[in-house]
């Protein structure tokens, strides 16, 4: 698999540095994968897939046709692939509809929640460079991948949390909040 991680890499035409930053990983931590000091585990393969949703899961697993589908897959795809609720399907297909600087918007405002809850995680006093997690990746909030609920408790919390966040957000400004009626149909 580590040979199609590196053909992958040079078809893109990206160094390890440049491919590393882009599915979220440090140079050194990629680099020892490729370099087989490290093996490789499902988390590299599904960081892979995020970064780059035009290469073929089969051809990255097994080496079975071609490099790269031919189409994108759509959304409801990488929500079945990644075995995500529902509720994550809604939201992307709420995202993929919204205009360039409305995403914007909403990319900003979710980094900067994330930065929230790994403050909540952590503590006020934490210090990111410290956590051995984020030793082995390049975000500054935690490894996302690390971070994902796994119960359906944890889950429901974050989307229940998530869900008021939103909908704070949207009664302080309703002429913005594009998707609001998509919140209240989840409500």
């Amino acid at each position: 698999m580590v040979e199609r991680f590196l053909q992958l890499r040079k078809a893109l035409g990206l160094s390890q540095e440049e491919f590393s930053s882009k599915i979220g990983m440090s140079r050194s931590g990629y680099s020892d994968v490729e370099n087989r000091r490290n093996p490789v585990q499902e988390r590299h393969i599904r960081l892979i897939l995020s970064a780059f949703p035009r290469v073929s899961e089969s051809w990255l697993r097994t080496s079975e046709g071609t490099m790269f589908n031919e189409t994108p897959p759509s959304i409801v795809d990488v929500v079945n692939t990644f075995g995500f609720p529902d509720i994550v399907r809604i939201m992307l297909e709420a995202f993929d509809e919204l205009d360039d600087e409305t995403k914007e918007s909403v990319t900003t405002y979710t980094r900067d929640f994330l930065a929230k809850v790994y403050e909540n995680y952590h503590g006020t006093d934490a210090d990111p460079a410290a956590d051995d997690d984020l030793q082995q990746e390049n975000d500054p909030h935690g490894s996302i991948m690390d971070r994902i609920p796994t119960t359906e408790e944890e889950i429901d919390a974050e989307v229940e949390s998530y869900r008021r966040q939103l909908q704070t957000q949207a009664k302080m400004a309703p002429s913005q909040s594009a998707g609001s009626d998509d919140i209240a149909k989840i409500s």
